[in-house]
């Protein structure tokens, strides 16, 4: 397996410029993600029908947290890779199966909720698993 470290970039200014920075450093990395992701789309969907289903994703996206749209926004310039692909790839709920405990649950909590945050609204969620039988001695010995 070849050796993949994480890169490390260095970037600043508003989210967009911040966007534009990483696609352009990582632009590599990016387009072989990319590869990747057109030629597996989820199962039973072309690529075309992903792309239009992440639309409502953007949509909730951009109405919670704009500054993170304008980011990828800024990647998709940087990297040359046509935005509503990219965003695609940051729709995990698109490339997963819900049923049978597979998936995870993602949430935001804002207004009253998030008052034990200063009110900024913060994010949350877990990652379940696939159901699988417990150990004879009833633990789980793979962790969480």
């Amino acid at each position: 397996m070849p050796n993949h470290p994480i890169p490390i970039i260095e970037a600043r200014g508003t989210h967009r410029e911040v966007g534009q920075q990483i696609g352009t450093q990582c632009k590599p990395q990016i387009e072989r993600m990319m590869d990747l992701l057109r030629k597996s789309p989820p199962k039973d969907k072309t690529w075309e029908m992903t792309i239009a289903e992440s639309k409502l994703f953007l949509a909730h996206s951009q109405a919670i947290y704009p500054q993170y749209v304008e980011e990828l926004q800024g990647i998709a310039e940087g990297s040359g890779i046509p935005f509503d692909e990219l965003f695609v790839s940051m729709c995990e709920e698109l490339w997963e199966t819900p049923p049978n405990g597979k998936g995870c649950t993602d949430m935001a909590a804002r207004g009253r909720a998030a008052r034990g945050n200063r009110g900024f609204p913060f994010p949350g969620g877990n990652r379940s698993r696939a159901a699988r039988p417990s150990p004879p001695c009833g633990r789980d010995l793979a962790g969480c």
